[in-house]
């Protein structure tokens, strides 16, 4: 049931979002509920409020994720249609700990998302990583693929950026904190952004990390 247009997004209630692993996902389903929560969350020290708002938020007028760092995937197929494929595998984090990891496929949109293979399903997971090469997308602030990197930098900066050996792309850390079922989580992220010759972002890439 795709009923918006996820190139020209309308604000719908703004969910909240929030990233921790340490969390288990039963607990954090009974503590957040679309219409009842509003939990505090913000930048680090660190962190500028837009490079915050676009590592966690990522995309403008719409969020993913109803507290950060977890996603709720109902909101994909509302937002992005039926995906083009997707790859699941199972795995383990640590000895103990069985994670279901799953990547999803949209055209120039690649979402990750992992869950503990024993949680029972519920339709909310970890975040992972998102990449984006579709420049009809709108990031927040506006921003899309095919901006000038320096535009990226002027909106999101200051930002202790790396870049590559190449020169190909440049890196950020993001970071915050979130509050899901009253526990404070730090999140963090790592923002690439990759640059073609004429200094064009081609495609950004976040991953996600949690403590």
């Amino acid at each position: 049931m795709c009923c918006d247009d996820p190139l020209n997004p309308q604000p719908k209630g703004d969910i909240q979002i929030l990233p921790m692993k340490v969390l288990p996902l039963a607990i954090l389903c009974s503590a957040l509920s679309f219409t009842s929560v509003s939990m505090a969350e913000g930048p680090d020290d660190e962190t500028t409020e837009p490079a915050f708002e676009f590592a966690f938020m990522i995309f403008d007028g719409f969020r993913i994720t109803p507290q950060i760092g977890v996603v709720y995937e109902p909101v994909f197929s509302e937002r992005f249609g039926q995906p083009e494929r997707t790859e699941k595998n199972e795995e383990y984090d640590d000895p103990t700990y069985r994670v279901i990891r799953e990547a999803i496929f949209y055209d120039g949109l690649e979402i990750v998302i992992s869950r503990g293979a024993d949680d029972p399903p519920s339709g909310w997971t970890w975040l992972n990583r998102v990449r984006i090469s579709n420049p009809r997308l709108i990031l927040r602030h506006g921003l899309r693929i095919g901006d000038p990197v320096e535009r990226f930098k002027e909106i999101l900066g200051p930002w202790r950026g790396k870049r590559s050996v190449d020169s190909s792309s440049i890196s950020f850390y993001a970071g915050g904190y979130g509050e899901p079922g009253g526990i404070t989580h730090g999140a963090h992220a790592t923002v690439t952004l990759h640059v073609d010759g004429e200094g064009a972002v081609t495609e950004v890439e976040i991953d996600y990390w949690a403590d």
